[in-house]
């Protein structure tokens, strides 16, 4: 398939989707702009590259780069909705502009960081963070019903005060 074959198809099956997902992450003002930049640059780099493998994963890393790029270039905070794998990632490891979109509580481990992020940002199963991490899905069964219970407490110690 060619790259103007393929850049349609993606395009037909791809643009609902990308046009919701920037709705739901930026102001609706600025969706518009957002779609068409991300649709161009995927463009440029089907255009670049002969041979992808995911091409769908690819438009979707620039429509999140090019939403994280707009926050950066707006030096504001998005809506806590927008958080998602990257800006955790920039923030976790403090590359790039530091977004203190949150401190973690102190006490959380980087292991238990790890799983948190891993499971309610990024949505992997047990399985996949134990393939990932090199440890066993019951340690981080464990780790993680842990570190609940110490938040839990923590919560509740907060409450009483």
């Amino acid at each position: 398939m060619n790259q103007r074959a393929l850049f349609r198809r993606i395009y037909r099956e791809n643009k609902a989707k990308v046009w919701g997902y920037l709705l739901r992450k930026t102001p609706e003002q600025d969706a518009e702009d957002l779609s068409q930049k991300s649709w161009l640059a995927f463009a440029v780099a089907l255009k670049k590259t002969k041979e992808i493998e995911k091409p769908e994963a690819l438009l979707w890393r620039i429509v999140k780069n090019k939403t994280v790029d707009f926050y950066k270039h707006n030096k504001r905070l998005p809506p806590m909705a927008v958080v998602d794998e990257q800006l955790i990632a920039e923030t976790y490891n403090q590359g790039g502009p530091r977004l203190n979109l949150f401190r973690w509580p102190p006490g959380v481990s980087d292991l238990e960081r790890q799983i948190i992020i891993r499971k309610f940002v990024l949505g992997q199963t047990y399985a996949e963070m134990a393939a990932e991490l090199g440890k066993s899905v019951k340690a981080l069964e464990h780790t993680y019903t842990r570190l609940i219970q110490k938040l839990k407490a923590r919560y509740h110690k907060g409450r009483k005060s």
